[in-house]
């Protein structure tokens, strides 16, 4: 039996020079805030207003972001 992958999102979260998204089958991924100027550019409160589209995950702005 093949064990299918869950990469839904489930949560992001920011440091200082990083993003990191938790996705539904425990598996985090982390990046380097540079490869998203728009996100490195933003505010705090900018990077909490995030939300699920389809398989990417969009950050809602005067300049939208997808990842």
């Amino acid at each position: 039996m093949v064990k299918v992958a869950d990469e839904r999102v489930l949560d992001v979260e920011f440091t200082e020079d990083a993003i990191s998204v938790s996705l539904r089958d425990g598996r985090v991924i982390t990046v380097p805030l540079v490869w998203y100027p728009r996100l490195l550019d933003a505010t705090a409160s900018q990077r909490k207003n995030w939300k699920i589209a389809g398989a990417a995950t969009e950050f809602i702005g005067q300049t939208s972001t997808r990842i």
